[in-house]
């Protein structure tokens, strides 16, 4: 009886853990969906890991079992170590856009996670694989944070190449995606695709990723993905440039650093880099988060 009544719970308290996730999603892929149509951005959207809830043995590990994030807004919430700015919309010459991005809090032990995703032909592909990295990430009980990026990215391949296996036929779903843990003065990045991460350090802007083949080197392609890493050591007054190709391949590396030491807030230089992108007549989806220490 007393086992009985142990497997009961733990099952409610896993059904339970399942539904608040799905409302998160919901509640991201409303809140995104929004962002890019709207002429000004909101805050940024803030996704807060919360303790730990019980988990029923063998479920699946690309969820987040393991976490009860909530949605909430920057301005409401405690003071945080970095100030996050970002825009995205779709290119001129189209009417949806196929970019995703996703963000979330500080979490003691796990960083800050942050992720920009360039889809080939649908949004789906690129939403999908950010929203399940996000997730993988804050569920994954290793203190191995590097391996457990990778592990989140791998998550976020399989997610989309499964997916789309039942319809091959169907939109591309394949999708760049650039994923960076900030944790105290250290910046950790996996990704797969041509999608960029800058450090803008003083009047020096570095490119942290490689550009790989578009038509190659996507998630969702494949079972499995190649996957990209790097690290990097930050200094007070850097600043980290998350991208899709619609904003470098309008904007010369060069102006990418003059417009974010220009201002001290994160979300004026995300809002002038779209604008000058598309002034210099970028036609592609555009999508950038620019992170600044808190102090900037």
């Amino acid at each position: 009886m007393a086992e009985t009544t142990l497997n009961a719970t733990l099952g409610l308290g896993a059904l339970c853990a399942l539904g608040l996730v799905g409302l998160l999603l919901l509640a991201v892929i409303g809140l995104n969906r929004w962002a890019r149509r709207a002429a000004v951005p909101p805050h940024p959207l803030v996704v807060e890991p919360a303790p730990a809830v019980p988990v029923q043995p063998g479920a699946s590990a690309a969820a987040p079992v393991t976490a009860d994030p909530a949605a909430t807004d920057r301005a409401a919430g405690p003071p945080q170590p970095w100030q996050v700015g970002y825009r995205s919309v779709p290119g001129l010459s189209r009417d949806d856009n196929a970019d995703h991005f996703g963000l979330a809090q500080p979490a003691p032990g796990r960083g800050a996670l942050y992720l920009v995703a360039d889809g080939q032909d649908s949004v789906s592909g690129s939403q999908l694989a950010v929203e399940t990295a996000l997730f993988a990430y804050y569920a994954d009980a290793q203190t191995d944070l590097p391996a457990s990026l990778i592990r989140a990215v791998a998550a976020a391949n399989g997610a989309v190449y499964d997916r789309s296996r039942p319809d091959p036929a169907g939109p591309d779903r394949s999708t760049t995606l650039v994923a960076a843990v900030l944790l105290d003065q250290s910046l950790w990045l996996a990704y797969v695709g041509c999608s960029r991460a800058y450090l803008v350090r003083r009047d020096h802007i570095t490119i942290l990723t490689t550009d790989q083949a578009a038509n190659s080197r996507r998630l969702g392609l494949h079972a499995t993905a190649d996957i990209a890493t790097g690290q990097q050591s930050l200094t007070s007054g850097d600043i980290l440039v998350l991208c899709t190709a619609g904003l470098y391949e309008a904007l010369d590396d060069r102006v990418i650093q003059h417009t974010v030491r220009a201002v001290r807030r994160p979300q004026e230089a995300a809002d002038r880099l779209v604008a000058a992108a598309q002034a210099a007549g970028g036609t592609a989806d555009i999508t950038v988060l620019v992170v600044m220490a808190e102090n900037e």
